[in-house]
């Protein structure tokens, strides 16, 4: 079984820069993987491990700078790594982004898709239910537990009261919720190893030949965590709040 795991880059908000301005431009220091990302990550190895799995294939899609993010999920356990290679202040949306992996589904032939159910920059959590749509695969959505015998994939997802069960013949798609695991931290041997291991890069237009600019990205700011709570007298005293400091920089 062929798994084909999607990783994004994201901004760290875990580092906030002098003045709470991100630099959506700047590559040092501030990028990691999705920990969604991450958690499908583990989770293919684990498959792999179990004997359930034959080849894990990850794929970016970013500016050259994601280099490094693919390095740390070929030593996370990863077999190779595919870069489809977008301009650095490029933001694809959902749609554009489930197009590119549907075409790319055509060339790899994978049996399941394990991704994050969204990540943490934009939260638009679409990407798998466009590209299922897309594919006309099944889709099973926030999962907290795997399980795959004879090509059946069962999915536990949590709900308000309780836990759900769902199941599907392969190929289909899963996107992982957080809690699901623990993302492993490579050791020196498996960074070493990391570097003899295949990465292929391609240009956007073999994967989306239509793709056109949607967004700009203005400003990213840190939220503000020293805002003293103040108790308000009525619906009138929380008006002239909201008049006076939703605009303010």
């Amino acid at each position: 079984m062929k798994i084909l795991v999607p990783q994004k880059q994201v901004i760290d908000m875990g580092v906030v820069p002098a003045g709470g301005r991100y630099d959506f431009s700047t590559k040092s220091g501030l990028r990691i993987i999705n920990p969604f990302c991450a958690i499908a990550l583990e989770e293919a190895v684990k498959l792999k491990e179990k004997g359930l799995a034959t080849e894990i294939v990850v794929v970016t899609i970013g500016d050259g700078d994601c280099q490094k993010l693919m390095a740390k999920s070929l030593a996370c356990g990863a077999d190779r790594a595919i870069l489809i290679e977008t301009d650095a202040d490029d933001l694809l949306l959902p749609l554009d982004i489930a197009c590119m992996l549907q075409n790319l589904v055509a060339v790899e032939n994978p049996d399941l898709i394990l991704m994050g159910k969204q990540s943490v920059d934009f939260d638009n959590n679409q990407v798998g239910q466009m590209l299922s749509a897309l594919l006309d695969w099944p889709l099973i959505n926030a999962a907290s537990k795997l399980g795959l015998e004879n090509n059946l994939m069962t999915v536990e997802h949590e709900v308000d009261d309780g836990v759900q069960t769902h199941a599907f013949m392969l190929p289909g798609i899963v996107t992982v919720d957080l809690h699901i695991n623990e993302p492993r931290s490579p050791g020196l041997a498996e960074v070493v190893k990391a570097r003899s291991k295949p990465v292929s890069t391609y240009p956007c237009a073999d994967f989306l030949p239509e793709h056109k600019k949607h967004i700009d990205v203005i400003d990213i700011y840190a939220p503000q965590r020293d805002v003293a709570i103040k108790m308000l007298g009525d619906i009138k005293d929380l008006a002239e709040v909201i008049k006076t400091h939703a605009y303010r920089q």
